[in-house]
Formats: structure tokens, sequence, C-alpha cells
């Protein structure tokens, strides 16, 4: 093959990866450049390169599809376990494509661009909320409804405030990781551009407003900041840049806390709204009007858990309730159990792990934990903080919710975790050539 035309191909091959990247919060989009990239890399990329470590990588990362698939018997209703299935595709698609072809995988040109254009869309769907729904914005600008502000405006381009922020808060980590190892080859210009994306990533993700999302991005900053002090001679950061980068986590934490602190709606949100009604965990009925004292405070979350932990109990542990099955179990628990409030509402696990136990028992578990922790490894492994700081972020993301069983949180995750793959596949390499 020529040269010119290999590198044709290869550049299209990152491109499609970027766009699938880009394109999580339009699910439709997302899957038609899904298609379009399996059927590019059949035709083009089909000769592979596989060996132990990319086997074993793709194996993990494949591992939630492979789960699924072992225990289709398990439930009752093979088409909803089938449809589950479906969802998980990419995870066996995604490293074979991509840790498969690792070479000539572009890394930082894709994430790097992967996080300037979702801020870009974000700012764009922000806009565009602004201008369509000008009632809302008055409402909220007036203090009324501030609960439904973040949830309303994610929705208003069809997604889920919680899926959105986390994908944020990463997008926070990656332009700002960049920015500071960077700083010394960027014009001042380019400089000045990344502080107003990390500062615009900041405020979009205070006006979405999920408590994990505001956690981590301020956990993630803190921990890049340490990351780069303590490396601070390799890239040859002086004792004004040391200052400066600690004043501005300091001002930016001082900042958000002041916020929090001083505005009542955030103040009462992370308080008395999520800590309050301990006493009432699995007597949520007792609370007068619960819908508007407990929902999405962490009594709910712990009385939904303990209803989940019940179920399974009541299973066998090894293969637990199955896909089909789970919801129909947990609901007539509800039931069992008067739980009238969380039956009403049908509400969901909003825990991964626990979720994953139930369906699938002790082999779920283990299939998730490992999953998750596979960025983990490989950036230890390569002293690359970002992958670090990715898993992290899924693995405390996800005792709040099961971002694993929705569409953009399994494809996001695949993604990421195979780009991540195929870097340390790249990092590896060059090290044995050396």
């Amino acid at each position: 093959m020529e040269l010119t035309k290999k590198n044709r191909i290869d550049y299209i091959f990152n491109l499609l990866i970027l766009g699938i990247g880009c394109t999580f919060f339009m699910r439709k989009i997302s899957t038609i450049l899904i298609i379009l990239f399996v059927v590019f890399c059949v035709v083009f990329k089909r000769k592979l390169v596989i060996n132990k470590t990319s086997f074993l990588i793709s194996l993990v990362i494949a591992s939630l599809f492979l789960v699924e698939l072992l225990f289709i018997w398990n439930s009752s209703d093979v088409s909803v376990a089938l449809k589950s299935l479906e969802k998980y595709l990419s995870l066996l698609l995604f490293p074979i494509f991509i840790i498969g072809n690792y070479r000539d995988i572009r890394f930082k040109f894709i994430l790097l661009n992967y996080a300037r254009i979702t801020l870009g869309l974000t700012i764009f769907f922000f806009i565009r909320f602004i201008i369509l729904y000008p009632e809302n914005v008055d409402l909220y600008l007036q203090g009324v409804h501030l609960w439904e502000a973040g949830y309303v405006f994610v929705d208003s381009f069809g997604n889920h405030a919680p899926n959105v922020n986390l994908h944020l808060a990463f997008v926070t980590s990656i332009i700002f990781y960049y920015f500071l190892q960077d700083y010394y080859r960027s014009s001042v210009l380019k400089r000045v551009t990344n502080l107003v994306c990390i500062i615009a990533l900041i405020v979009l993700i205070f006006v979405i407003n999920t408590r994990v999302a505001l956690f981590l991005v301020f956990i993630d900053c803190f921990l890049i900041v340490f990351y780069f002090l303590k490396k601070s001679t390799s890239f040859k950061f002086g004792l004004k840049q040391r200052i400066l980068l600690i004043s501005f986590v300091v001002l930016s934490l001082t900042g958000s806390i002041y916020t929090i602190a001083k505005v009542p709606y955030y103040k009462d949100k992370f308080s008395t709204f999520t800590f309050g009604y301990m006493d009432k965990v699995g007597k949520l009925d007792e609370i007068q009007n619960p819908e508007s004292k407990v929902y999405n405070s962490l009594a709910l979350r712990l009385s939904v858990w303990k209803s989940v932990w019940a179920i399974y109990q009541e299973s066998n542990p090894l293969i637990g309730i199955g896909v089909s099955d789970f919801d129909q179990a947990l609901y007539h628990h509800y039931e069992e159990t008067e739980q009238s409030f969380l039956r009403k509402h049908e509400l969901g696990p909003h825990n991964q792990y626990i979720e994953s136990l139930a369906k699938f028992g002790i082999l779920g578990l283990l299939s998730t934990l490992c999953f998750l922790i596979l960025p983990f490894t490989l950036g230890y492994r390569m002293k690359f903080v970002l992958m670090m700081l990715f898993s992290f972020n899924m693995l405390f993301a996800n005792l709040f919710d099961g971002y694993l069983y929705l569409f953009m949180g399994i494809v996001y995750s695949g993604w990421m975790i195979s780009l991540f793959g195929a870097y340390y596949l790249q990092f590896k390499s060059k090290l044995e050539s050396i």
C-alpha cells in the first residue's frame, strides 16, 4: 500500500473515532458513526495486531458484553435479555478495531479534540436553550424551580443531566491537564483560550448542577495540580508557576464553596436535601410529601439499595436474578415491604455495583470492577494521571448511578478505555524497542 494512501486511511480512521466521541450526546448520529466505523475497519483496517497484552485488555473491555451473553439463559424473557445485550455490542467492537489497530491511533489528537468539540456542542445547546426557552430561563434567574434547571436544560437536547455532567467533569480534566503539560510550548492566546474553556466548563457543570460531577471536577483538578507539582522539575515549573497554579486552584475552590454557601438553593441541596431524613431509610412513606423532600437524597438511595440487597439474598448468589426479571422482582419487593413511594415511581438501584451483583451474581460484580479498574492499572504503569482519574471518576460515579446500563455510558466508557488501551500498547511498544 502506498504511504499516502495509508495515511489517508489512518486519518479517516482517527476522524471516525473522534466523530463517535463527539456525538455521545446525539445517540442516533453516534450509532450511525459506530456502524460506519465498523464497516470502514472491516474494509480497510482488518489486519489486526494481536498479542497477549492487547488480547487481555480487549477481554476485560468486552467482559460486560460477555457476561450479558453468558447469562441470557437466566432471563425468563429472552427478548429483553437480547435487547440489553445489544447495548453492549460496542464493548466487543471497539477493542477489536481500536486496540487491534493501536499503532495507528493518534491519541492526543483524538482526546483533545473530543474535549474541545464536546465543550463547543454543550455551549451551543446552552445558547439554544436560552433562545428557545426564555420563560424557563427567567424563572431560574429569579430563583424559582432551580432544582430542575440542569435537568430541563439537558433534557432539551435529549439527555440525562448526571450523564452529561460526568462527561463535562472529565472534559475539564483533559483540557486542564494539557493546558499545564503544554504551558511552555503554548502561545499566550492559547493559554488564555484554555483558561476560558476551563472556566466555561466549571460554569456549565454548576448550571447542570449534579453533585457527583461537582465533587469530581474539583478532586480531579486538585490531583492534576498535585501531579504537576510533584513532577515540576520534569515540566520546568518554576516557583512563580507553582504559586500561580496553587493560587488558581485555591481561588476556584474558594469561589465554588462561597457560591454553594451563599446561594440558598445550593446550600440546601448540599446539606439538608442530600443528608436529611437518614432515620427514614426504608420508611420513606412516613415522610409527608416525600417527592419534594427526599427525591435524589441519600436516604432514598439507601432505601433502594437495601431493597436490592434483600432480593439478591433471596436469589442464587452465583448467578443472580437475571436481566428480564430484575425490575419486577424489585417492584414486587417494594409492594411486599409496603414502600409505596418507591413502587409508585418504580425507582431503580442507581448503583452499578449492587445492580450488577443482583442481575448476574458475583461474576457480574467482578466483571464491572475489572472493567472500571483497568484504566487505573494501565495509567499507573504509565504514570499517566488522566487514565487514573477516568477510572476514579467512573468508580465513584457508579456508586450513585448505573452508567453502565445506559447506552451513552456504555459507549462512552468502552470508547475511552479502548483509546487508553491503545495508548498503553503504544507506550509499551516504545519501551520494548529501546
